[in-house]
């Protein structure tokens, strides 16, 4: 063959080995041409790295070198032999034809220089000048064209064979190529392979034969740095699949030399039609088969035309059936396997008490084709409200937690996917079709979006990513939207009816409360812990969440620091009762029992302070103010409240709390005790005596002080100090009255004085400041905490400092 002629005449100078090697890296397109003519060729070899080569004729002498440690050591190599044969291929070296022998010259000898990174050649002694070589060079190529082509034999016709077998086992059309040759008789031959090169697409003389071809030979891989061969023969077997299936087999039935082909050793068949109907469709047919059972059958249909499903040679998935004279388009469904199992196996038996749950199987599935039913069965349309539900679960990533979720359309006690793209699932025993709400649906994915879920494809499945920050929030949106949600196996409810009710014993109230989250109740308690957490749900009794009710809570989150938690309530002091009907006034409907309503009664009655007279066995006479001040003083001991007097000095404190004390020991009233900086214990003794002397008084200081003479007196004085050592001696002691007389030396909670008057058992309670509050108001829950006991609740409830 002329174009190898170099090769033929180098073969010798290169083992057998080397010459397979160095055929494969000329056809991986190994080898880039750097410059080339008819007398010399330079190239870049890529292997395990760039391997620079190059051959030169001159004098009769073929130059060739390699600068690979191969070439060094043995001389001929195999990126020269690929190289020989890109020079045969591409026409560089024709001169060289003419040779009588090889050398091989080392990269380093005198011939070869290289410049500017590039390895050249040096031109040898005698060489032709630059324009002479490349003048020479083109007219010796004679007139040739760019491209020759062989000439197509004439009267020869291509055949486009589809083999049916090679077709069923690839699941995809197989096409041959065949040629059929003139006798001399004019009669086509037998059709044998077509032998046809790329080069040569351009002598097909039917154009409509030229785009086939070139289309089923595809394009070729391209590396870069060297165009395709164009001796490559095209290929004679070729897998079509796809559009390129869909595309290439009308245009080949046109040409009326598409034909089937069953086998090697098979005849060619008639030439097949193209079929431009509608596409054939493949269905499922229910139908009895008299034995009490019931057959799943596929068949082919297009309009009122049906076809056995086994007529047909071939059906593949890419959307072609091969018939015996026709090829058409044919539509699978969403799950070819249906057409692969009953083409090549008996129909599906179903027992008649089995064949509800068939049916709920196969149409709730959206991989199963359409489904005729027998015409004498009459099913019902119903529609049903759609609940979109969500399912989260976390996946742990490489730094970090993943929250997915599972998006699903609740249609009464029956799930669908989102994924799944079935329009509707039948209720057998009811013979009821549920049709789905694509509208709906697409609104539920919609708002997902908004919500900032994205959605992703894993495996083929669908799922909706959540960043884990976002959970409470959309969780919250999405119940309260009506929304079915779930996290990890546990459902949320939205809250529902809430209750309140109050309830009275002795000397205390309970308040009760509950919301309801589709029949599990979550209690008032247990609620307002979960908001004091920062919690914004509740865990309750059947493991579900119940979102919390936040405006509902808020309301009574006051309440939370004011109460003493219990089991299931809050237990408030009698001496709330005006601050709990306050609380309670603004949240709506509560339920209270008859104690408690009256109290409310009570202290809605309420219309003012009114001013008493003085005692009768006061000494003295008591002004307008302070008269009004017994009036207050009287309020304080009806409703169980204790006061904090808090005139200014000099306008006779102690006067007003004598004239109450005078009152109190003619009613029959215990002992009373007033604690007083020890400065002040001389002023109450001789203010006592002015006022009041029918008061026995009890000096309680010093160390001759004794508490077993406490009962026998009305007015017992002492000191701050005194009793912060005494307080557990006198803490057993019942008093009608503790009075605290400049009380800003309770302010700070947390001392011992504080502490120690706390303990104190008084019926009664009374402070006298003209400072109740000197810094902040912690000082005035500390003065109330005395006087009134858990009224204000613990200190951080009412965030003092």
């Amino acid at each position: 063959m002329a174009e190898y002629r170099l090769t033929q005449l180098l073969a010798r100078d290169f083992s057998a080995v080397v010459r397979h090697r160095g055929l494969e890296y000329f056809r991986a397109r190994r080898v880039k041409i750097v410059r080339g003519d008819e007398a010399a060729v330079e190239a870049i070899v890529r292997g395990t790295s760039l391997y620079e080569t190059s051959m030169r004729y001159s004098n009769g002498a073929l130059y060739a070198a390699c600068n690979c440690a191969y070439f060094e050591s043995n001389g001929s190599c195999k990126h020269l032999w690929a190289l020989a044969l890109t020079a045969d291929n591409e026409r560089y070296l024709r001169a060289a034809t003419r040779t009588s022998r090889l050398i091989m010259m080392d990269d380093d000898g005198e011939d070869f220089d290289s410049k500017d990174g590039e390895f050249a050649l040096k031109p040898p002694p005698g060489r032709l000048s630059d324009w002479r070589r490349r003048v020479t060079g083109i007219l010796g190529q004679g007139g040739e064209t760019q491209t020759s082509h062989r000439a197509w034999p004439a009267g020869t016709e291509i055949l486009y064979a589809v083999d049916t077998q090679g077709s069923r086992n690839a699941g995809a059309l197989v096409i041959t190529l065949h040629q059929q040759q003139p006798k001399q008789s004019g009669e086509l031959g037998k059709p044998r392979d077509l032998s046809l090169r790329l080069a040569d697409l351009g002598s097909v003389p039917d154009p409509e034969d030229r785009e086939i071809l070139a289309q089923l030979a595809g394009g070729r891989v391209n590396y870069g740095y060297m165009a395709a061969p164009t001796y490559e023969a095209l290929p004679n077997r070729v897998q079509l699949t796809g559009e390129l299936a869909l595309l290439l087999a009308p245009r080949m039935a046109r040409t009326g030399r598409l034909r089937t082909h069953p086998g090697p050793l098979a005849e060619i068949g008639p030439a097949l039609a193209w079929d431009g109907g509608e596409p054939w469709q493949f269905v499922l047919e229910l139908r009895a088969d008299g034995a009490g059972n019931w057959r799943l059958e596929g068949a082919l249909r297009r309009g009122a035309e049906r076809m056995e499903l086994r007529t047909p040679l071939l059906l593949l998935g890419d959307g072609l059936m091969i018939g015996k004279e026709t090829v058409a388009r044919f539509t699978a469904g969403p799950n070819f396997a249906w057409v692969r199992e009953l083409r090549t196996s008996e129909s599906i038996v179903v027992e008649t008490t089995e064949l509800d749950e068939l049916l709920e199987t196969l149409t709730a599935n959206d991989r199963t084709p359409p489904l005729i039913l027998p015409a004498d069965w009459h099913w019902t349309e119903e529609l049903r409200a759609l609940q979109p539900a969500v399912r989260f679960h976390s996946e742990r990533a490489r730094v970090s937690e993943q929250l997915w979720a599972e998006l699903v359309f609740r249609y009464g006690d029956r799930s669908v996917g989102s994924g799944n793209q079935s329009a509707g699932f039948y209720l057998c025993q009811e013979r009821v079709h549920v049709p789905r709400d694509g509208v709906q649906e697409s609104a539920a994915r919609q708002r997902l979006e908004e919500l900032g879920l994205r959605v992703e494809m894993l495996r083929g499945e669908e799922r909706w990513r959540l960043p884990p920050k976002r959970l409470p929030a959309v969780v919250r949106e999405l119940v309260h939207e009506g929304w079915r949600v779930e996290a990890e196996g546990k459902a949320f409810r939205a809250p529902g009816a809430t209750r309140v009710s109050v309830t009275s014993g002795i000397d205390w109230f309970e308040m009760r409360g509950e919301v309801e989250f589709g029949g599990e109740n979550a209690t008032l308690p247990q609620l307002l812990a979960a908001l004091r957490r920062g919690d914004s749900m509740v865990l309750l009794g059947d493991g579900t969440y119940g979102l919390l009710p936040e405006e509902w809570l808020e309301r009574f989150a006051p309440l939370a620091g004011l109460g003493r938690s219990e089991e299931d309530h809050l237990r408030f002091q009698t001496n709330q009762a005006g601050l709990l009907d306050a609380l309670l006034a603004s949240q709506g409907e509560v339920h209270a029992d008859e104690l408690f309503e009256r109290a409310r009664a009570r202290l809605r009655s309420f219309t003012g302070v009114r001013a008493l007279e003085q005692p009768p066995g006061f000494v003295g006479v008591l002004r307008d103010y302070q008269r009004e001040g017994l009036g207050w003083m009287e309020f304080l001991r009806e409703f169980g409240f204790g006061g904090c007097l808090a005139d200014d000095m000099g306008v006779g404190k102690t006067a007003q709390v004598l004239a109450v004390l005078e009152g109190r020991r003619v009613e029959g009233a215990g002992p009373s005790l007033v604690v007083a900086p020890k400065s002040l214990i001389f002023n109450w003794r001789q203010e006592a005596e002015r006022f009041t002397p029918q008061l026995r008084v009890l000096e309680y200081t010093g160390l001759s002080r004794d508490a077993g003479l406490i009962g026998s007196n009305h007015l017992i004085l002492t000191t701050y100090g005194t009793l912060v050592r005494d307080v557990p001696r006198m803490r057993d002691q019942e008093f009608d009255y503790v009075v605290l007389d400049e009380a800003q030396a309770i302010k700070n909670a947390s001392t011992a004085s504080a502490k120690a008057v706390r303990l104190l058992k008084g019926r009664h309670r009374l402070a006298l400041s003209g400072t109740p509050v000197e810094n902040h108001l912690g000082e005035l829950w500390s003065l109330f905490e005395f006087l009134n006991p858990g009224m204000l609740g613990e200190a951080k409830t009412l965030k003092l400092a």
